[in-house]
């Protein structure tokens, strides 16, 4: 059905698929020129069913299927524990301090990265290091640095944004 609804232009991404008519989705035709075979009123209520409940799936199932460069299962559950929305996402404290702290961690200015391992420790998206005589600064965070950028860069750049702002224009909420 992927195959065929590219094929015919019907779709070009994924998110097309929350645009499209169920009437036009109802007479795709699977099947070839010669032999056609429709896809159906039923199929399609069926497909506008899950696409409808598919826009208030939860926020860590949206950012795998953004498929985000260093976000995996764990990482964008770990994210939604902790963000509501792709929005806080984007202009996240704790995703700017992750980077922060791992600018400070290893320069003399200790007691900047201590302040920014205490935040990130007390807003519980950091455990204390267990390395012998550890400090705020050597808390480990619940998502690394290398992952927080990459979602913050993905978030700011040209297509985030265009994929942010559709989702809104299409109504999904996760």
């Amino acid at each position: 059905v992927a195959e065929k609804l590219v094929d015919s232009g019907l779709v070009s991404e994924p998110l097309d698929l929350f645009d499209l008519p169920e009437e036009k989705l109802a007479t795709l035709n699977l099947g070839t020129p010669e032999e056609s075979r429709v896809f159906g009123a039923k199929n399609a209520a069926k497909v506008r069913e899950a696409l409808d409940r598919a826009r208030t799936l939860p926020l860590h199932r949206w950012l795998l299927a953004l498929a985000i460069p260093e976000i995996g299962e764990k990482t964008a559950h770990d994210l939604a524990r902790f963000h509501e929305t792709l929005e806080d996402l984007a202009d996240s404290p704790l995703l700017r301090d992750v980077l922060k702290l791992h600018r400070l961690r290893d320069t003399p200015h200790r007691e900047q990265a201590d302040a920014v391992g205490r935040r990130l420790l007390d807003a519980g998206f950091a455990q204390p290091s267990k390395k012998k005589d550890a400090a705020p600064r050597d808390a480990v965070a619940v998502v690394g640095p290398v992952a927080a950028r990459a979602l913050l860069d993905w978030l700011a750049s040209p297509s985030g944004r265009e994929t942010l702002a559709r989702l809104r224009r299409l109504g999904i909420q996760p």
